[in-house]
């Protein structure tokens, strides 16, 4: 959390704002005032690109980059251009500078526009960022500033990460780790992943865990010092209750010496790799909390790379940093939020929530926190995620919650639920490298973006699962909300207001889909006089929103304890029941249409109450599980209809140009149909396609 200071002053810089209107684009660059990039954490630099006038199109920008230091041996870059999106003003351009063994001095990285055919470049056409050096004898590895209080010189976060180097040593056939540690703690608990493919696209395949990764230490760096060595899960384990319990290789003893852990590992026990990337964080596991914050890294970004010693960045995300403002005094009985950043740098999200009142985790009872909850859509798509985020329509498709409770009643906690089976998993300790910082009034988090990823559920015709981890790149749809302290736990307040979600990309605030009033549903036919539940469609209502197809199925009665209910939609999306891998379907003497696509949605049980979800199965006999597809609105009576709701997405069945659908009710997993509506099937155009 040592980039805490940096993204405040590059904060402070993007939200001063401009009310400048041109006709066409001018661009120009600059560094956050006092801006200095570091070998120490090594700590970013980062180039605003700023544009005024037109901003309506998306605009690209080149630039050269010169000055002292050397690309690609003194610093990584990744964005070798300059991308606004319509409506953005601001655009960022990361530089990391890298660790070395040298002792060559300060030097300097001085980035220049290249002026392009659509906007014209301004006066202010180059800036630069110092680089600092940080060379110390006998320490190769990577240095990691302390995180002070600049009041009272003590560290914010606990435990206090200070060093990290790694080596391969073929001679005696381990990897050797050192980690510097806070001396002053009378524990230390260390968690090390390795990445010892040196990929991230294979490793950890659970949400909310860190991609890439194949294997984990965690040590202990206290009075007795030793490590505990698991592999980590790759593929889904056959037992689905041991998919968070990591098999223990190996468990041996470490070394302490003036606050160095020293670990020594074989070789052997880790696949034997030429090379590996490692990365470390800390926690304090059961210990109780010493700081204002929990949890540290090192390096702050990407890895250690034993190869060359240096910090490489295997998976960056985009750089961004977009501020959400709340009106201050709209909260209910609870803390009020002012504002909420989020920012991506690297490979490393960080979100910043800011509090009408100061608080201390550290003592929660004298000055107890806010509790709430961050809600994010990582990817902007709705096909993958667990969580429903909308209103009356399936709208986004949610793939992380992150909690936070900084109450008086338990100890600080932060937690992570990467589904909608509300499983948790810790924020930070031994399952990713979750990390929180208290400052004020204002409450920081941060961690590998990877954290956030979607998984897509696929399964092959034989039932076969496959779990995809679909890698994000910062850019997010995203809700926070505070809850109150009342007894109900009541919301508080929220940002945005309402169910509305916000683009971290353009701060653009998004409303939720919302059914066209004057659009009425198909009636169907009552096959059963006697109410029974979620068997007999009495309508069918469908739209048209945003490349996406909504349809509503209106049953007579549906009682939210049914377990076993089966709604499917068939789609012909050829016009052809000559190609229909599904089979063909009539309702009575109504058309009948070549099924090509059909989505099921099921009302399943993992305990006492059902579970709704949606599959998509396509013609090879492949099926994908959306949960976050599916609005169910089920009844507590059977005398009262419910309904069920679902969003796909056009590009989904390959974008047709038209489709027709029928609607049907059955059992799960019994075959059959017991209602089929409407009497004809819906005819759908879809225009511009």
């Amino acid at each position: 959390m040592s980039t805490a200071a940096a993204w405040m002053s590059l904060a402070l810089l993007l939200t001063m704002g401009s009310s400048t209107a041109w006709a066409a684009s001018t661009v120009t660059v600059s560094a956050p005032e006092g801006s200095v990039a570091s070998e120490i954490g090594p700590t970013p630099g980062f180039f605003v690109f700023t544009r005024e006038g037109d901003l309506s199109q998306p605009l690209t920008v080149n630039y050269t980059l010169g000055g002292t230091a050397t690309r690609g041996s003194d610093y990584l870059v990744w964005e070798t251009r300059a991308t606004f999106e319509p409506g953005a003003t601001t655009s960022l351009v990361t530089v990391l500078p890298r660790n070395d063994a040298l002792q060559e001095g300060n030097e300097s990285i001085v980035l220049t526009l290249v002026q392009g055919p659509d906007f014209t470049v301004g006066t202010a056409d180059s800036a630069s960022i110092p680089v600092a050096d940080a060379f110390f004898q006998n320490f190769p590895g990577v240095i990691d500033s302390p995180e002070l209080d600049p009041r009272t010189g003590l560290t914010r976060v606990s435990p206090d990460l200070r060093y990290l180097d790694a080596r391969v040593d073929p001679g005696s056939g381990s990897l050797v780790i050192q980690v510097g540690v806070d001396v002053t703690m009378f524990f230390n608990n260390v968690v090390i992943y390795l990445d010892t493919d040196q990929n991230p696209a294979t490793g950890d395949y659970r949400a909310g865990h860190v991609a890439g990764q194949e294997y984990r230490l965690d040590a202990a760096a206290g009075l007795i010092s030793d490590y505990r060595l698991s592999r980590l899960r790759t593929v889904p384990p056959v037992d689905p209750s041991e998919a968070e319990r990591d098999p223990v290789i190996r468990i041996q003893g470490a070394s302490t010496n003036n606050g160095i852990l020293t670990l020594v590992v074989p070789l052997s026990d880790i696949g034997n790799p030429a090379a590996v990337d490692v990365f470390a964080i800390s926690h304090i596991g059961s210990a109780a909390l010493t700081g204002q914050g929990v949890g540290d890294r090192a390096p702050d970004y990407g890895a250690l790379d034993t190869r060359s010693q240096q910090v490489v960045v295997r998976r960056p995300g985009v750089t961004q940093y977009v501020r959400l403002s709340d009106p201050p005094g709209d909260n209910v009985n609870g803390f009020d939020l002012l504002f909420a950043d989020f920012s991506t740098v690297a490979d490393q999200f960080f979100i910043t929530l800011g509090f009408s009142r100061p608080f201390d985790p550290s003592r929660p009872t004298q000055f107890p926190g806010p509790s709430g909850t961050v809600l994010l859509d990582s990817d902007r798509r709705l096909l993958t995620g667990g969580l429903f985020l909308g209103d009356d329509i399936p709208t986004w498709g949610g793939d992380v919650r992150l909690f936070y409770e900084m109450g008086s009643f338990q100890a600080p906690m932060v937690l992570v639920q990467p589904d909608n089976l509300g499983n948790t998993l810790a924020f930070g300790q031994d399952k990713n490298d979750g990390r929180w910082l208290v400052q004020g009034g204002v409450f920081f988090l941060g961690g590998s973006l990877s954290i956030f990823d979607p998984l897509l559920k696929l399964y092959d015709s034989a039932g076969g699962l496959r779990t995809i981890r679909i890698p994000g790149d910062g850019r997010m749809h995203v809700h926070t909300f505070t809850l109150g302290s009342n007894i109900g736990r009541d919301i508080a307040d929220t940002l945005p207001d309402g169910k509305n979600m916000a683009d971290t990309v353009s701060a653009r605030v998004l409303r939720p889909f919302s059914w066209d009033p004057n659009n009425a549903p198909v009636p169907d036919p009552v096959e059963f006089p006697q109410p029974i539940s979620g068997q007999d469609l009495t309508g069918i209502r469908t739209q048209l929103i945003e490349g996406n197809l909504v349809i509503q199925g209106i049953l007579s009665a549906w009682s939210n304890t049914d377990i076993g209910n089966l709604f499917q939609v068939f789609m012909d999306t050829d016009h052809d029941t000559g190609t229909a891998p599904h089979g063909v379907v009539s309702n009575g003497p109504g058309a009948p249409i070549g099924v090509d696509y059909e989505l099921r949605l099921v009302s399943d049980t993992t305990g006492t109450a059902p579970v709704y979800y949606a599959q998509l199965l396509f013609a090879d006999g492949t099926r994908t599980r959306n949960d976050a597809l599916i609005l169910p609105q089920p009844t507590f009576s059977l005398a009262q209809p419910g309904s069920f709701t679902v969003t796909l997405p056009l590009a989904a069945i390959g974008n047709p140009s038209r489709l027709r659908l029928y609607v049907a009710t059955s059992v799960y997993p019994a075959p059959g149909l017991l209602d089929l509506a409407p009497p004809q099937p819906l005819e759908i155009l879809i225009p511009g396609q």
